[in-house]
């Protein structure tokens, strides 16, 4: 079968546009192939996320009950969907329709939106104390001296906005609430008002949300923030809590590969050699420098913006 002509069968069949032998003739056909039936699990995941985020916007959903459609003619013999042999396929196919969206959380990607911080995310113990003094290793990295360019305020919030994520995710207050403040000052100082009263207001709430739903109550990359500097902030400040706790697994991920594996990003040469020291030394490259790392990783950061 053409690849493209089963796409647009799965996309008619999750709109429900297929007539009731159409889909069933076609879940049979997809229940005989784990790559067909994977197409259909990650196409049910996709369309279920979209309908939530259109729920959320007042839209209205593309599974709305449609007019029942016409009764086929009766044949003589029973139809292919309804035949013994072809039953447990369609059973099997409706059944993995159903789990579909349990198995797209499962597997979903790190950067999917309930998580706050991509990088944060990736780290083994996310939701750990953050340690003793982070702080003021932070103002050395990050002070508000001077005037910040366009990509210092982004590669800040990304590092803020990582610390706010594993404060809140630890469930230590007076730290999220120090991390908000100093989001809304940056971002009232680069003229982004609107997102600048929205965490200034988080930081007056008496709790904290559940992590996962930060990003339904703060935007994590207000609009004039380019995204890519915003990433790269989030990453350093993750990859130094992964120093901290001497987290091995954290360097392997998609972050960290996209970093210390990928093209390096457009910085200037300071931040580049800081970039390369922390390749050098991470875990897996040889013998890895836990203190070197952290060195590194702070330049990056204070370099970088």
């Amino acid at each position: 079968m053409d690849p493209l002509t089963n796409d647009e069968r799965i996309a008619a069949l999750l709109d429900g546009r297929l007539s009731e032998q159409e889909r069933a003739e076609l879940l049979a056909e997809l229940g005989a192939s784990d790559d067909e039936l994977e197409i259909l699990v990650d196409s049910a995941g996709i369309t279920r996320e979209l309908e939530e985020e259109d729920r959320d916007e007042g839209v209205i959903p593309i599974t709305v009950p449609r007019p029942a459609e016409a009764v086929p003619t009766p044949i003589t013999r029973p139809p292919v969907w309804r035949r013994p042999a072809v039953l447990g396929l369609a059973a099997a196919a409706v059944l993995v329709i159903g789990i579909a969206p349990f198995a797209w959380k499962k597997f979903s990607r790190p950067d999917h939106p309930r998580y706050f911080s991509v990088a944060v995310a990736e780290l083994t113990h996310p939701d750990a104390a953050i340690p003793p003094g982070w702080s003021d290793v932070r103002a050395e990295t990050r002070g508000s001296e001077g005037a910040l360019s366009a990509r210092a305020v982004a590669v800040r919030f990304g590092a803020l906005t990582a610390d706010l994520d594993r404060a809140v995710r630890a469930g230590d207050r007076d730290r999220a609430k120090e991390y908000a403040n100093e989001i809304a000052g940056l971002l009232a100082r680069h003229g982004e008002s609107q997102a600048a009263r929205e965490y200034a207001q988080f930081a007056l709430r008496p709790n904290l949300p559940p992590a996962d739903s930060l990003s339904k109550i703060l935007d994590p990359t207000p609009p004039t923030l380019d995204r890519e500097n915003v990433r790269l902030g989030g990453w350093a400040e993750a990859a130094r809590f992964a120093v901290e706790d001497e987290d091995v697994r954290f360097f392997r991920g998609r972050e960290s590969t996209r970093y210390l594996d990928g093209e390096i990003p457009d910085l200037n040469p300071a931040a580049v050699d800081a970039l390369e020291r922390v390749r050098g030394a991470r875990p897996g490259a040889g013998a890895s420098d836990w203190d070197q790392m952290e060195q590194a990783l702070t330049e990056l950061l204070e370099e970088a913006s």
